[in-house]
């Protein structure tokens, strides 16, 4: 209890000296102590804070599967399923250059999931046309660019894929977390 009233002496005599007025000086170290208080609350609390795991969290880094080449998948937003119909073209197939209809398994705000029968190379850049959630944009359909980071071989004539979206613009962005929202409940 002496070292307090030490500390509560220095600190009043400290506020005098740089020119509080004496009779509120005695309030500067109460409050120093409260915020003090405060701040080491908030720092507990952040130590047994529990984790949230939603789709617009960056909380799941890790998917916890490896990828083709043994390295760990890294993962910046869960995945929400969806399980809707998507248009998708490819710029690297010649042979293809009209949209071909595919399934979007689940989105995520970096990327998606979508199977087709459409065979696509790895690395290949694609363009899709996704269903707009928002009541007030006049457009049906929104398009987001990517390119193909994982294929899965379901049988011989359909395949599974994973893209990771090239660059995700604010409306993009925004729509993308309507359609997020939308299947996440």
């Amino acid at each position: 209890m002496a070292i307090l009233k030490i500390i509560y002496t220095f600190l009043t005599k400290f506020a005098i000296s740089i020119g509080v007025h004496e009779s509120v000086a005695f309030i500067v170290p109460i409050c120093l102590g409260l915020l003090i208080f405060a701040m080491f609350i908030a720092f507990l609390k952040s130590l047994f804070k529990p984790t949230r795991k939603n789709s617009d969290s960056a909380s799941n880094l890790v998917d916890g599967r490896t990828a083709t080449d043994g390295r760990m998948a890294m993962r910046r937003f869960d995945r929400t399923e969806v399980n809707i119909k998507g248009s998708v073209a490819s710029y690297t197939l010649e042979d293809s250059p009209t949209p071909q209809v595919c399934q979007i398994l689940d989105v995520s705000l970096t990327g998606l999931g979508f199977s087709c029968r459409e065979t696509l190379e790895k690395n290949a850049r694609i363009k899709f046309s996704l269903p707009n959630y928002d009541s007030k944009d006049k457009e049906k359909v929104f398009y987001i660019s990517g390119e193909i980071v994982r294929i899965k071989e379901i049988n011989n004539k359909f395949y599974e894929y994973g893209i990771s979206f090239f660059h995700v613009f604010k409306r993009e962005s925004s729509l993308l977390q309507l359609m997020i929202e939308k299947f996440s409940s």
